[in-house]
């Protein structure tokens, strides 16, 4: 989890130099929504050890 918020910074502060078929956004367009960050943080480790478990 530490390694993908470290790639979003990263490529946060790329948005501002790379434009894709003609179009750049800004960075403050590219910000997650809270329930969205809280939801993936806690549903993503949950599947992955349901996932784990029922694999065994």
């Amino acid at each position: 989890m530490l390694v993908g918020s470290l790639f979003f910074a990263v490529g946060r502060k790329l948005l501002e130099v790379v434009s894709v078929q003609g179009i750049s956004v800004f960075p403050a367009e590219a910000r997650p929504e809270v329930m969205l960050t809280v939801l993936v943080v806690l549903v993503v480790p949950l599947l992955a050890v349901s996932a784990s478990l029922l694999g065994l």
